[in-house]
């Protein structure tokens, strides 16, 4: 599930772009300042833009890990978050984005808004997010007016892979 909020003292993040090949990378912020080139603390490589997209959903999904990853990668070396990351991806494989949803929680005021994934591990929902309205009555004309404006929508995308077009960034082959 996505954070409540984004941390903007963070140490750690992960960038996407499609400058040079198909890469997510994850860098410390202070060297997104500066003016020498960037040497990542790891870099996933994508076949493609459609691999690419996937994988940063795959990625974002898991926003409240990056610090983690950050420390791991800086204290263990590349080898140990490499590892730990194919770990994570075989237990939880990147998906194609089938569908996004929004579904009435048992609960009376909240909204459950997520995404069906189709991964080699067959399809799966996804919460990304929980949101509580004041009252059930207010969820109640929140989702009639959303299917009476939207029923036609075959896709709605929540999460949207950015190109940061990372400054100084070289790619580089992972040791």
């Amino acid at each position: 599930m996505l954070p409540d909020a984004f941390d903007d003292n963070a140490i750690y993040d992960l960038r996407a772009t499609d400058s040079q090949g198909f890469h997510i990378v994850l860098v410390r912020n202070d060297a997104l300042v500066t003016s020498e080139g960037i040497d990542p603390l790891y870099v996933f490589t994508c076949g493609d833009r459609f691999s690419l997209d996937a994988a940063w959903r795959w990625f974002s999904v898991r926003r409240a890990l990056w610090q983690e990853w950050g420390k791991m990668a800086e204290d263990e070396g590349p080898a140990a978050i490499i590892a730990h990351i194919k770990r994570l991806q075989l237990a939880d494989p990147i998906g194609v984005l089938e569908s996004s949803i929004f579904q009435a929680a048992k609960e009376p005021k909240v909204l459950n808004i997520g995404d069906v994934v189709l991964t080699a591990n067959g399809m799966r929902m996804e919460i990304l997010y929980r949101h509580r309205f004041a009252t059930p009555g207010k969820r109640k004309r929140f989702l009639a007016w959303f299917i009476g404006r939207y029923s036609s929508c075959q896709r709605h995308d929540a999460i949207r892979r950015q190109d940061h077009g990372i400054p100084g960034y070289q790619a580089r082959p992972q040791a």
